[in-house]
């Protein structure tokens, strides 16, 4: 009888870990437009591999020590980001080296939204949009591709 309870009672705890663990994801797929939350935290999804439940302070520190965005960028939790700020965090998150340009002059959102759409994680629309919360599901499930296969662990 013990074991059986300590059984269920285990079970119920897995589940509810699982159900925190795509709460984010459940959560984005209902936003009309995605907001640097929501963005720094698929940058660090897309950086780490993992899913960890931070605070937005957090993430925003992190992507700033990991050269995800740059420290001067006027982040606020809930505003909403464009394609090319959103492509940004995309190219440093996975660390891609890009074409000539983007080599050149280095991530600017510009360069960074064509390298992406070059290596097809992001739809074509204009780079100065915002973008919507199904639209980031879908630009980090490409990546979270592009990550397997470009940086086998």
């Amino acid at each position: 009888m013990k074991r059986t309870a300590l059984a269920i009672g285990f079970v119920a705890v897995l589940a509810l870990a699982a159900q925190a663990d795509t709460q984010y994801y459940r959560d984005l797929e209902m936003k009309d437009v995605a907001c640097w939350a929501d963005v720094l935290r698929a940058g660090y999804i897309l950086h780490t591999g993992q899913n960890d439940a931070k605070t937005f302070e957090e993430y925003r520190a992190y992507a700033i020590e990991h050269g995800i965005v740059p420290e001067g960028w006027d982040i606020a939790a809930d505003a909403p980001v464009s394609k090319g700020k959103l492509a940004y965090v995309i190219v440093g998150a996975l660390d891609i080296k890009g074409g000539v340009w983007l080599t050149l002059l280095g991530n600017t959102t510009r360069y960074a939204y064509r390298e992406c759409l070059h290596k097809g994680l992001m739809g074509k629309a204009s780079q100065h949009r915002y973008i919507g919360g199904k639209e980031l599901l879908s630009v980090l499930r490409r990546g979270m591709e592009y990550r397997r296969a470009n940086n086998p662990e």
